[in-house]
């Protein structure tokens, strides 16, 4: 699929809002069109509530009047009424049924635009949320986790309000324009002097404050991100702050960025509110101009109090409508920033809707091949590595050293298809991983037959079992493959001695528990996998050497097929490795036998 970057889009309000239509469900568009239909029955039902005034305010003050127009007695007779002096009950039960329609279809307008925003919100939601987490993993490795969270916890949301605003904006600028045809229709004159008045005040106050409402836009998105930053910083390192007591730097940061965002929400807030209080007092001063006119210019008012009465109610009707419009503009007008971050999101590259699905045709029979790989990450003038080979065979043990920053990992994540070297290729029994169509798919597979178990375990705020078995459902998980795993990993003494066993809770990245044991989870988590390649990188940093030996003696006595890549720095973990290599300055400068390689 083709698509346009909203970098490049003239960030106004009618192209954001072309932009998000084509992101649209066609299910979505069609609920648009029949909303928009339903806004065009609630206006019809506003013309005739406002016409239904006239008449009925001539029945109360001058019946004989109202009867003596062929039209209306035309269908009071039809309706079987005779006599003008039986007209004010029937006019009263129709004046009454055209005020509750109109207000039926108000309220059945204001729901449906809330469900349909919501609805849209949801779609937008998931479909950030899916689009980034099936990002490269490059990509992820070049940008703030707190970017993804404002778009789900902050932009989203008030991209919510902003399209729900847009609706309303729509609805009552549909509706305003159907009051001021009825006011047209009943006064020509008196209607055209309202519209002008009106019409361009509110023009003005629009062109003075919509610069201010784009700036404070702007503003507020990217205080809420360097806020979450800040959140995500504190709060992740909050042992050490407790430690140096650095409160005062993270409250200081926090500060920086919170009042003046809260001083521009205040503005948006009055700038978008303050015309109606205005507008109301000028419309309550020209009903009472026009009333002084019409009594001082007409010598009855007996017809003039019915027309008076009608422009009041027409005007009543057709300010909050009017200031429903502007509010609605200048809301979204100060929330265009997040729609903007959000349809950068949906816009960006390298997302494929099938790189969940498996490839069939990948095997992993003979041996893993890199060939020429080099590798250098975004902005980077140096590569990290250059054109490397090295062939690893189904069943061998291969350990990995290398001082701090030689790239081991990095090289791992290659092996493993997280990164991609920017040369060279990465084959599988012959089969090219980076070639084709096809690739992210056949990566995927590759993934699939991995266990990976780095130094630093993450954990979710779950059960031990729910960590071992991680993205499988409680209901799914195999219990006798958790225990086997448990065992391996050399948990069974802590998780026996725990009230719960192992539907134990871990805390927030398992704060629960001490590092050794967060890494023997990763490793039975590795175990229940029961994967072709286990990869340990550091994975037994933090075990003692005595529960180490064990865990190591469990890896050797796993399935002959099984590849295992180990890194270390304890030599005695590489010692029983089939091959070693040593990783230096973005090249193996060593390979070979343990006893050649370490010593």
């Amino acid at each position: 699929m083709t698509t346009r970057n909203v970098e490049n889009i003239d960030i106004n309000l009618p192209n954001l809002i072309y932009a998000l239509w084509k992101k649209l469900k066609e299910q979505r568009k069609m609920q648009i069109i029949f909303l928009f239909c339903f806004v065009l029955a609630s206006a019809f039902s506003e013309v005739f509530s406002l016409g239904s005034v006239l008449p009925f305010l001539y029945v109360l003050i001058n019946p004989i009047g109202l009867w003596n127009l062929t039209f209306f007695r035309n269908i009071f007779i039809f309706l079987g009424i005779n006599n003008p002096n039986y007209l004010l009950l029937p006019m009263t039960v129709i004046f009454c049924l055209c005020i509750v329609f109109a207000a039926f279809f108000r309220l059945v307008t204001i729901w449906l635009n809330c469900r349909l925003s919501a609805a849209i919100g949801s779609d937008l939601s998931c479909e950030v949320f899916t689009r980034t987490i099936f990002q490269p993993y490059k990509y992820h490795l070049e940008r703030n986790s707190s970017e993804l969270i404002a778009a789900i916890n902050i932009h989203i949301p008030q991209s919510i309000y902003s399209i729900n605003l847009f609706f309303k904006l729509i609805s009552n600028a549909i509706i305003a324009s159907s009051i001021i045809i009825a006011l047209l229709i009943i006064n020509l004159k008196i209607a055209l002097s309202l519209i002008i008045v009106f019409g361009f005040a509110y023009l003005l106050i629009s062109i003075f404050i919509k610069n201010k409402l784009a700036a404070n836009s702007l503003f507020a998105v990217n205080a809420t991100q360097n806020q979450l930053s800040i959140i995500q910083e504190s709060l992740g390192g909050i042992r050490d702050l407790i430690i140096d007591q650095n409160f005062n730097y993270y409250i200081k940061k926090f500060i920086k960025y919170d009042k003046p965002l809260r001083i521009r929400d205040l503005q948006n807030e009055f700038l978008g509110s303050f015309p109606k209080y205005a507008l109301e007092a000028l419309g309550m001063i020209l009903i009472a101009v026009l009333g002084f006119l019409i009594k001082s210019l007409s010598p009855s008012t007996v017809n003039a109090i019915p027309l008076l009465g009608t422009i009041a109610l027409g005007a009543q009707r057709l300010l909050p409508s009017l200031q429903q419009v502007f509010t609605s503009w200048s809301a979204i007008k100060a929330k265009q920033e997040n729609l903007k971050k959000i349809l950068d999101i949906l816009d960006r590259q390298n997302y494929n809707k099938n790189f969940n699905l498996g490839y069939s045709e990948i095997s992993f029979n003979k041996e893993l091949r890199l060939s020429s790989i080099s590798f250098k990450h975004l902005n980077q003038k140096k590569s990290i590595f250059e054109n490397i080979h090295l062939t690893i065979n189904k069943g061998e043990c291969l350990g990995i050293i290398g001082t701090t920053g030689s790239g081991k990992s990095t090289f791992i994540d290659i092996v493993m298809g997280l990164l991609i070297g920017s040369q060279g290729y990465l084959k599988i029994d012959g089969l090219n991983l980076y070639s084709g169509k096809d690739s992210s798919r056949k990566i995927r597979a590759w993934m699939s037959k991995i266990a990976h178990v780095p130094q630093s375990i993450f954990l979710s705020d779950s059960t031990i079992a729910e960590n071992i078995a991680f993205g499988i459902e409680l209901n799914n998980i195999d219990y006798r493959k958790l225990k086997n795993a448990i065992e391996a990993a050399q948990l069974n003494d802590f998780i026996e001695s725990l009230p719960n066993k192992y539907n134990t809770f871990v805390g927030e990245r398992g704060v629960k528990l001490s590092g050794g044991q967060r890494q023997r989870i990763g490793i039975a988590r590795a175990f229940y996998k029961n994967p072709q390649i286990l990869i340990l990188d550091e994975a037994t940093s933090a075990l003692d050497i005595r529960t180490e030996r064990k865990i190591m003696e469990k890896v050797n006595c796993l399935s002959k097929d099984l590849t295992i890549i180990i890194i270390a720095h304890r030599h005695s973990t590489l010692k029983n490795c089939d091959r070693v290599i040593e990783i230096n300055g973005g090249k193996i400068i060593k390979e070979g036998l343990p006893k050649d390689v370490l010593y």
